[in-house]
């Protein structure tokens, strides 16, 4: 044992060198940095594996952090990012990383001392805890956002302007239906403006012209500026064109009732703000049955208290937003290359209690027809960046999903075929209903799913969570990330061009 432990330290001591100081860029040579980075891996890898296989107890679930320690390490083999940047992105990754082992550690240490009777009842109670906070953050979220059901009406007279804006790209059928709603509106003020975001095929532009004779502006895109995101350019052009007072963002996948933007102004008056976010319901006519990806988006959305923290819930399906608080926020040129603009707007709004997330329902008649596929691209595209782009966030969001969202229904299973005491039958039981009434109301109340299909699909869904959010990590990290043709990794991770990589 006292080998691997001296394995894993001098690992340990090499890595800090690596991640902490300048010395890597010495090596400019990537032959070079291959070697001292793989003889880090190496150390590291063979000390865990040694103690894994010594004390599996303690080690298995520390020695899972050091695949994200080699992930870190390979950036730096990579050299996709400028040198500060990594430079500073691979020393946080480290420090975190560590103390995430650590703590791993001693929580195992002490759980062991505990016996296994007492520490299965302790995880069951940790669990349950855990499960109950989430539950009532997720109960009360989900009656926060609900439309006060008398608002008084607004004559049309008093109605401020509104322009829908919409930013299109290679769309077809749904952008169709979502005109095709926005046309038969009862608002009176309104302007309906699309923006063909350089599509390549011709059926966006066919689709949008249709609707001339109704008053849908068209607008051509072009390509965005340097250190621009595309979709971001693409809003600050409608913004520029809009003349309304009230500006409403919406995806090509939404779908209004006639009164739909009635209500939403309406309600942005009644409760005195400048902007809000919807969350909408499933079209009923769309499939239904597969829509895990989407309802692990509302449930982080819904399930975290993120007005503790400043951060409130939003979505970028549909949101309104005064136009002079839009230009008072510092407009779209302040985020141009982040991958969620509406919520960077959203935190300054929540300051002054001027944002509110609300959800659709059969009054407000707000729904969404994303497809499975667009569902799995809208994933990997804002999944890492959600995370602020960092390893050590993924890391432990996996080990938090991992032990509390998942393990009880496991554990639960364990204690009734290996004849646990009813105690733990009954904790893991509880902390396991506790998970299945938190994802039932992002995914069966928001109609994304049928009541059995989501209380089956539960688990599942925060497996392809943790799946999704490693296949987002990493394409963010070392490939590509599509999203309507366009790599976007360019602008949102700062990479540097090939040829400059070793200078």
């Amino acid at each position: 044992m006292s080998i691997w432990h001296g394995v894993l330290f001098a690992g340990l001591g090499l890595e800090a060198v690596l991640c902490t100081t300048n010395t890597i860029w010495l090596f400019e040579s990537k032959f070079f940095r291959w070697i001292v980075v793989l003889l880090c891996i190496g150390l590291l890898g063979s000390g865990t594996i040694g103690l894994i296989v010594n004390h599996w107890q303690l080690w298995l679930l520390p020695g899972v952090v050091v695949a994200y320690k080699i992930i870190n390490l390979y950036r730096i083999i990579d050299w996709r990012l400028h040198r500060n940047h990594l430079r500073q992105q691979t020393a946080s990754a480290f420090g975190w990383l560590l103390g995430i082992q650590l703590v791993l550690f001693g929580a195992l240490l002490m759980l062991q001392r505990t016996g296994f009777e007492k520490s299965m009842l302790y995880i069951a109670f940790i669990q349950l805890v855990v499960g109950l906070f989430l539950f009532r953050s997720a109960i009360r979220t989900w009656h926060h956002m609900q439309v006060p059901a008398e608002i008084p009406g607004i004559a049309n007279s008093a109605l401020p302007s509104l322009s829908v804006l919409i930013p299109a790209r290679n769309e077809t059928e749904v952008l169709f239906a979502a005109l095709t709603s926005l046309v038969a509106s009862d608002y009176p003020k309104l302007e309906i403006i699309v923006l063909d975001d350089c599509s390549t095929n011709r059926r966006t532009a066919e689709v949008i012209k249709q609707f001339a004779h109704s008053g849908v502006r068209f607008i051509q895109g072009t390509e965005p500026p340097k250190g621009w995101l595309a979709k971001n350019y693409a809003y600050e052009r409608l913004r520029q064109e809009a003349a309304g007072e009230i500006l409403l963002f919406c995806c090509a996948d939404t779908v209004f009732s006639p009164d739909t933007l009635r209500h939403l102004v309406e309600v942005l008056q009644f409760k005195k703000r400048v902007m809000i976010s919807v969350l909408p319901e499933r079209d009923s006519n769309a499939l239904r049955s597969i829509n895990v990806l989407q309802a692990m988006r509302y449930y982080w959305e819904l399930a975290l208290p993120r007005r503790l923290f400043k951060r409130p819930p939003v979505l970028s399906s549909a949101w309104l937003i005064q136009k002079t608080a839009l230009e008072t926020y510092g407009g779209f040129g302040s985020v141009a290359n982040s991958v969620s603009p509406e919520a960077s707007f959203a935190r300054k709004a929540v300051v002054s209690d001027a944002y509110s997330f609300i959800r659709s329902d059969g009054g407000l008649g707000l729904l969404t027809q994303k497809s499975t596929d667009e569902q799995f691209a809208t994933s990997l595209r804002i999944r890492y960046p959600q995370l602020h782009k960092r390893i050590e966030l993924v890391c432990l969001t996996t080990v938090f999903e991992a032990l509390f969202l998942i393990l009880p229904f496991v554990l639960l299973v364990i204690s009734i075929v290996s004849g646990q005491s009813w105690l733990c039958v009954v904790g893991f039981g509880l902390a396991s209903l506790t998970i299945i009434g938190t994802y039932y109301v992002a995914s069966v109340l928001t109609r994304l799913s049928e009541p059995v299909v989501g209380v089956l699909s539960t688990v599942v869904g925060f497996v392809m969570d943790i799946v999704v959010l490693h296949v987002s990590m990493w394409r963010y990290e070392f490939g590509t990330v599509i999203w309507k043709d366009r790599n976007i990794c360019l602008p949102v991770m700062h990479v540097v061009a090939r040829s400059n990589q070793e200078k």
